[in-house]
């Protein structure tokens, strides 16, 4: 990287790298680095949410996808990762919008669909969530998540 060291992309693409061994706190450096020399580049401000939200700093992730957010509004991947940090903070209801504006975006985004099953469940709506589901599995049969929530809240369910 020493000689690249002025190229934002090297140093979003070691992150990426970085992030996938395990080293969050070098891929962390490197995101950062990215970010300096590029403000807007919107890729690394995700990955650096989804960094920071891996190690439990939500509030500074939720930050960075707000960001990238303004850079581009249509970006799915920092909806998506923005509507799972606020349902990690309670925050459902902004949650449920974030994954909505996803599937606005991408009507067949299975990890969408999975997400607001998720909220709707933590909601104590269950109908709702068994529905988003159902719908993320007519997408994806095979989708273990999906199947795995929709058990669970069924299970839920009938105990009521």
């Amino acid at each position: 990287i020493a000689v690249t060291s002025g190229n934002y992309l090297a140093h979003n693409n070691l992150g990426l790298a970085l992030e996938a061994q395990g080293k969050l706190s070098e891929a962390e450096a490197n995101y950062r680095r990215a970010i300096e020399l590029h403000p807007r580049y919107v890729d690394a401000r995700v990955h650096l949410g989804i960094v920071l939200a891996s190690q439990g700093r939500v509030d500074e992730a939720i930050v960075h996808y707000r960001t990238a957010l303004r850079f581009r509004p249509d970006s799915v991947e920092a909806h998506y990762n923005l509507g799972s940090a606020l349902v990690s903070q309670g925050d459902l209801q902004s949650a449920q919008a974030s994954f909505y504006t996803v599937l606005r975006i991408d009507s067949r985004n299975v990890e969408a669909y999975n997400g607001l099953g998720v909220a709707y469940a933590k909601m104590g709506d269950l109908e709702r969530s068994i529905q988003s589901f159902e719908a993320a599995l007519r997408i994806d049969p095979a989708n273990s998540t999906a199947r795995k929530n929709l058990k669970i809240v069924r299970s839920m369910k009938n105990r009521k």
